[in-house]
């Protein structure tokens, strides 16, 4: 029986449960595995960090042998596993500029800095300097 691959997320369900051997796939669907992607799900099931990071030093370059590694150290798992994406923040050139003055740092590290702060924190700063409250809601639009 042949299966058709159309999105490589189908090879996690192929490793987390129905965990059929690899010399059943044709060569077109070993194209759609990619290492990289199948460890980045993987990755994000906490309970699988020890495996997946073991795997990932020993720099397997066979998609089939990987495969069948992952297939055998997996537990049958029905976990829904998302590609969890950082959400992108909208560059506020002028919240930037004020928080980096306030807290004496570059602009890379203020990026950096920005997703770490509340946005609690960032209100009483902007009031420090003296933006009222429609103003700062201005500024914070975005974060």
């Amino acid at each position: 029986m042949r299966i058709s691959f159309s999105k490589p997320y189908q090879w996690m369900t192929e490793i987390t449960s129905t965990k059929r051997p690899a010399d059943i796939f044709s060569e077109v669907e070993w194209l759609l595995f990619s290492p990289f992607m199948i460890h980045k799900f993987l990755s994000m099931n906490t309970e699988l960090l020890d495996i997946v990071n073991y795997i990932q030093c020993l720099n397997i370059s066979d998609k089939r042998q990987l495969y069948t590694i992952y297939r055998e150290l997996i537990p049958v798992d029905k976990r829904y596993y998302p590609y969890l994406k950082k959400q992108a923040m909208k560059e506020n050139n002028v919240l930037s500029d004020i928080l980096k003055d306030f807290f004496e740092i570059s602009s890379a590290e203020m990026k950096e800095a920005l997703p770490l702060l509340s946005k609690e924190t960032i209100e009483i700063i902007l009031e420090q300097y003296g933006y009222d409250k429609k103003e700062v809601k201005k500024l914070m639009k975005g974060i």
